[in-house]
């Protein structure tokens, strides 16, 4: 192949040559024209074959057209095409190939583990990257391990993973991101029902305000992290009211239990009585800056957009802790 391209490179570089002296030769001008020309002709043809012969295979996988490029560039620059190409193109090619000698060192993917990696405060494997696994690995023992690795992580961060592995084709890893979903239900529900047998043996307004809080949380918990949905939803959301309004009913003071009554309001469709159980929150001290984004939520429901646009002024300085209400508050100003 080298020695091919050498010979082309020759000929190419002796009809250019000769096409010149005979050009400037005393023979009759229309005997130079014609030699001239005709010399050019056949050292543009050897140019092009050998640019289509050093050029790298990937680029020659069209060599008819590859070559037609070539020939017109030295047939319209006489001479001047081929030193160009030359000098522009054989650069490149040289630097191209030093590269693909190089050698580099693989490594193979760090193994995933039981549990996140913390390298710089950073998780190594967070919630994305396990999400990311989950789609994308070929590998049925990898996804599995990611449905395990979920026991080291927070529930609000691993009931989203744990969702994602029930659509997984294999069984196993539907079967045991299902285990595991159903393990968190029943913990919760098993806490709800020992605050449930502790609340029929108190009797003092104290304690059962306190156990009537437990169990309201307890059940807002598991409508959060969504494990329940449709009217198992609306079941878990009516008992968490029920056993706040209990609470409050006891005399609890805690002016953070009037924002989570109205949130609980608001997720039951009560809108009225969710922006008094809100008002009734700013009364007793909480900044009207924290209910402000439900207070315009229900006002959107409603579609009283100049209530929205007043509510979302409210949140002022509060807007910039959080990138999706900056978003809203700027959309809103």
């Amino acid at each position: 192949m080298r020695l091919l391209a050498i010979i082309l490179l020759v000929l190419a570089l002796v009809c250019e040559t000769f096409c010149w002296f005979g050009f400037f030769s005393a023979w009759p001008q229309q005997q130079s024209i014609l030699l001239f020309y005709l010399l050019h002709l056949l050292g543009s043809l050897f140019s092009a074959a050998f640019m289509v012969r050093i050029i790298p295979a990937t680029y020659r996988r069209q060599p008819l057209a590859a070559g037609v490029l070539f020939f017109f560039i030295c047939l319209f620059l006489p001479s001047l095409g081929l030193v160009g190409m030359v000098l522009a193109l054989w650069p490149a090619f040289v630097r191209r190939r030093r590269r693909e000698a190089e050698l580099y060192e693989q490594h193979e993917s760090p193994e995933l583990p039981y549990k996140p990696l913390q390298i710089g405060g950073q998780s190594l494997y967070g919630q994305a990257g396990m999400l990311s696994v989950l789609r994308q690995s070929p590998e049925s023992e990898r996804r599995v391990k990611v449905v395990m690795a979920t026991k080291q992580m927070t529930s609000q961060e691993a009931i989203p993973v744990l969702k994602e592995a029930l659509k997984d084709p294999e069984d196993d890893v539907r079967l045991l991101a299902y285990a595991m979903l159903n393990g968190k239900e029943e913990e919760l529900s098993r806490k709800i029902n020992a605050l449930l047998g502790q609340l029929k043996s108190y009797q003092r307004k104290h304690d059962r305000q306190r156990l009537h809080e437990s169990i309201s949380n307890s059940y807002w918990e598991m409508a959060y992290l969504g494990l329940c949905q449709g009217e198992v939803l609306k079941h878990v959301l009516g008992q968490s009211l029920e056993h706040l309004e209990s609470a409050l009913d006891c005399g609890a003071t805690d002016s953070g239990l009037f924002v989570q009554h109205g949130r609980l309001l608001l997720q039951l469709q009560c809108l009225d009585d969710a922006v008094k159980a809100f008002n009734r929150a700013v009364e007793r001290g909480i900044p009207i800056a924290a209910v402000a984004p439900y207070l315009a939520e229900i006002a959107f429901v409603q579609r009283d957009f100049s209530e929205v646009k007043m509510q979302m002024q409210q949140l002022g300085g509060a807007a910039r802790k959080s990138e999706r209400l900056a978003t809203l508050a700027g959309y809103w100003a």
